[in-house]
């Protein structure tokens, strides 16, 4: 599951407040309910959850896009929060795979083997080595 969804109409996020002792998904039905639960994970420590510095930027850019006087903007918002969500992916994308390829070059001037683990499917068994693939 991702870290926050619109699962059947409804947000479902990780309750960042419980982690990493337990993973409860709540269920939240408003905008109000969606912003309680970022106040109080934002409201933690940051030594506690550095990630919650990050809850501010999708807050503001809603907010440029949202209009209280439309009751109606419900397809807009979930529009933005898709794109955002995709931005989202894409970034931790790149960032994996260039903490992967520091990981390799960390491991290669360290003298240390440097495996992947990954699915048989995703492995072309007929290339002699990386270059080939």
């Amino acid at each position: 599951m991702r870290t926050i969804d619109w699962i059947d109409g409804k947000i479902q996020i990780i309750d960042q407040t419980r982690l990493p002792a337990e993973e409860l998904v709540l269920s939240l039905n408003t905008a109000e309910d969606l912003a309680e639960a970022i106040s109080q994970a934002a409201s933690l420590p940051a030594s506690t959850r550095p990630a919650t510095v990050n809850l501010k930027w999708p807050i503001d850019r809603v907010e440029k896009v949202y209009d209280p006087t439309q009751p109606r903007m419900v397809s807009e918002l979930i529009e933005q929060a898709r794109a955002m969500v995709a931005e989202d992916e894409k970034v931790n994308r790149i960032i994996g795979e260039v903490g992967a390829d520091l990981l390799a070059l960390a491991a290669q001037a360290n003298g240390v083997p440097f495996i992947v683990a990954a699915p048989s499917s995703t492995i072309d068994l007929d290339a002699l080595n990386g270059d080939a693939m």
